[in-house]
């Protein structure tokens, strides 16, 4: 205290200028810290020739790991324990002035905040002087800081006492000794977080005076990014935090905040960052709070994360505005590779430490998502909305426009990748497809592509994800890749309905695609061997396979007898279309396209035993279509609903062979087995009943008139007798 009175009065009765007295002031309190802290102490009391007899070395019980302890003399100092932990203090007095008591230590620290504080204060008429009080303060913080963490520091009562976890200073319930000057320490790095942004700030101003204001605003917002993410590491890391770095990070958060508020010239942005940056300080100082109120023991996340999630989402809106202000058009795109460069930082992460930052970067994806995806949406649509009727489109009037450009594409592609890398499995998968399919959605609309280019990108990528789902090795992967595959496949057959033949052709390709997942699916489930096979369970295969194999092989099977027949009926239309009977033209070929798809399907039973109820659902729905198609079209005869109801009957009883007397295999009766998957029914009569229903229900209706006449008339005629 007299040292700070001194400091405070020296100026004063010294008389000097404004810029000494800055100097001084500040001198007074990096030399009041780090007195504190044992900087150059010397033994007071003690005669040059007569040795301090040093205190006697305590004992300590043998343990296995000396790590596990804290014990510092079993081995080096680390980068880790300087940045991240304290390391364990040696038990070795300073003497001198130095603090040797928790009581000193507060006094050296509020000594030292007030003396900085006036200082800070005294400098706010010129940007030049604050700039350099700032900066000095910036870094003698940082270094007397790392100095405490390397000075020998004394061993109190107080200092045994944390040394065995059980006093006021243990950290975490570890055990982990505190020294008396970690106080100071903390103090002295709160003061350079908090005066870190300012003088980033101050010192942008003095150099150039007639910047915009955003400049140093943002400035000073990625420094104080940078130093509250200091801070939520080491706290995640460590569960607890020295209160003076917390509230020293704090206040420069708030600093900014308040500039940006009451500077003429910043904008909504600005705020924003700031805002963002105040939030995390706040939970940062209020994590033990939290902590205290959430007692339950089943949940995900503690005050520490949520801390270092809006650290990290205030950190990647900082860079971004930056980028903002350099390239303005490229804001979307700097989002989300921040993103990505926030997952990469992320696992190079302890697993511990992951949650809160995956939970932020996260939350900044869905935001980047949010504004890059609802225009790639919109303008995905407009590529496939066309004036004019069903394949007579006026291609010229066709153009569609996205506000964002090229940026939302890529910006969304690049989160794919972030969220494959950062996000856990298995929500990474849902997450990057859902990116890659708005991305392949809106990019014909982003880059100005001919009117053809959602059909031939849409089926690309379909195709490409089609065929990693079948062989994928993770189910949850292989379901989120075939939902993009089928969503694609349907916007590229709704933008091919501009003209016959694009129609033709994207159902075509559907039809091999589907084809080749079968192949693939089959092969990777293991049953290209089957004819080795007296017979072939279909429960067992059903059950042997991997367990998303089944679906995504019965999905390509489903796929390939629906668009084939409708590729075929398109090109039947297109030879036939001008004819008279033309209806019944194309109705006939493409039941005789289900014909052909169905005699394929029994020559291949033995390959793919686990697809057969598959294809007599895709059968069914096929000749459903085509019942329907004679229905609508008007003087409706039966033939093609009737055909159709064979067809499906056929079907059933090709899968009827595979469901005979399994072989004897030695298998593990497990009670919820049968419960545990849905499969289709294995008796054929009900396959038969539930596969022709609807077909049999639309022969019925086509033939009721003649039905009726058939039964009405011979009673008419016997009554006229």
């Amino acid at each position: 205290a007299g040292a700070a009175l001194a400091g405070l009065a020296a100026p004063a009765s010294l008389v000097l200028a404004p810029s000494a007295t800055l100097w001084v002031l500040t001198a007074t309190a990096v030399a009041i810290a780090a007195v504190g802290i044992g900087v150059g102490s010397v033994q007071v009391g003690a005669k040059p020739d007569e040795p301090v007899a040093p205190k006697p070395a305590v004992r300590q019980p043998p343990v296995a790991d000396a790590a596990a302890t804290g014990d510092s003399r079993s081995r080096t100092v680390r980068l880790a324990d300087l940045w991240f932990g304290p390391a364990a203090p040696e038990e070795q007095g300073t003497g001198g002035f130095g603090a040797t008591t928790a009581r000193s230590a507060r006094a050296h620290a509020v000594a030292a905040s007030v003396v900085g504080m006036v200082a800070i204060l005294a400098s706010l008429s010129h940007p030049g002087a604050s700039a350099g009080v700032l900066a000095a303060i910036t870094a003698a913080g940082v270094i007397l800081a790392l100095a405490q963490r390397l000075l020998p520091t004394p061993d109190t009562s107080e200092d045994r006492t944390a040394r065995h976890g059980d006093g006021p200073f243990s950290v975490g319930g570890f055990g982990r000794p505190r020294s008396v000057t970690q106080v100071i320490g903390d103090t002295c790095a709160g003061a350079a977080a908090f005066a870190a942004p300012s003088a980033v700030a101050s010192t942008v101003v003095t150099l150039a005076p007639g910047v915009r204001p955003s400049v140093p605003l943002v400035a000073a917002a990625l420094t104080a990014s940078g130093t509250l993410g200091y801070v939520a590491l080491r706290q995640v890391a460590h569960r607890e935090i020295g209160m003076p770095i917390a509230i020293g990070s704090g206040l420069g958060a708030l600093v900014i905040t308040l500039a940006t508020f009451g500077v003429r010239g910043a904008q909504f942005a600005d705020t924003l960052v700031a805002t963002l940056l105040l939030v995390g300080a706040v939970l940062l100082v209020l994590s033990s709070s939290i902590d205290a109120g959430m007692r339950r023991a089943d949940r995900m996340y503690d005050g520490a994360d949520y801390a270092a999630a809006m650290v990290v989402a205030g950190g990647i809106a900082a860079v971004t505005r930056a980028v903002s202000l350099i390239v303005p058009d490229t804001w979307l795109l700097a989002a989300a590779v921040m993103v990505l460069v926030a997952a990469l930082g992320i696992t190079a992460m302890p697993a511990q430490w992951r949650r809160g930052p995956i939970l932020g970067a996260g939350g900044a994806g869905v935001v980047v998502l949010a504004v890059a995806g609802y225009p790639a949406l919109i303008g995905g649509l407009q590529a496939i909305t066309v004036s004019g009727g069903l394949w007579s489109g006026e291609l010229a009037a066709q153009e569609a426009t996205s506000p964002l450009g090229w940026q939302g594409p890529l910006a969304l592609v690049v989160l794919a990748g972030a969220a494959t890398i950062g996000l856990p499995k298995p929500r990474n998968y849902d997450a990057a497809a859902v990116c890659v399919g708005l991305a392949t959605v809106g990019t014909p609309a982003a880059l100005h592509w001919p009117w053809w280019s959602p059909v031939v990108l849409g089926l690309l990528i379909a195709t490409a994800y089609a065929i990693a789902s079948a062989v994928s090795r993770d189910p949850r992967a292989g379901y989120a890749r075939m939902a993009v595959a089928i969503a694609l496949a349907f916007y590229a057959v709704g933008a091919a309905l501009v003209r016959p033949w694009t129609t033709a052709a994207a159902l075509a390709v559907v039809a091999l695609v589907g084809v080749v997942v079968v192949g693939l699916a089959a092969t990777m489930s293991g049953y290209n061997s089957a004819l080795a096979l007296s017979t072939v369970d279909l429960r067992t295969a059903q059950l042997d396979q991997a367990p998303h194999l089944g679906p995504i092989g019965g999905v390509g099977m489903v796929g390939a007898l629906l668009a084939a027949p409708a590729a075929v009926a398109v090109v039947a239309y297109m030879a036939h279309g001008e004819k008279a009977n033309s209806r019944d033209l194309i109705l006939t070929a493409s039941l005789a396209t289900i014909a052909v798809g169905l005699a394929a399907l029994g020559a291949a039973r033995r390959r793919i035993p686990a697809y057969l109820g598959w294809g007599t659902v895709g059968v069914s729905v096929a000749g459903t279509a085509v019942a329907l198609g004679e229905a609508v079209g008007g003087s409706a005869t039966g033939v093609f609903a009737a055909t159709a109801v064979l067809l499906a009957v056929l079907a059933e009883l090709v899968r009827a062979p595979s469901v005979q007397r399994q072989r004897d295999r030695e298998r593990p009766r497990l009670w919820a087995q049968a419960q545990e998957r849905w499969r289709l029914p294995t008796y054929p009569a009900a396959g038969a009943f539930a596969a022709s229903i609807l077909p049999a229900l639309l022969a019925v209706l086509a033939l009721w008139p003649l039905i009726m006449a058939a039964l009405t008339k011979p009673f008419q005629t016997l009554n006229r007798i």
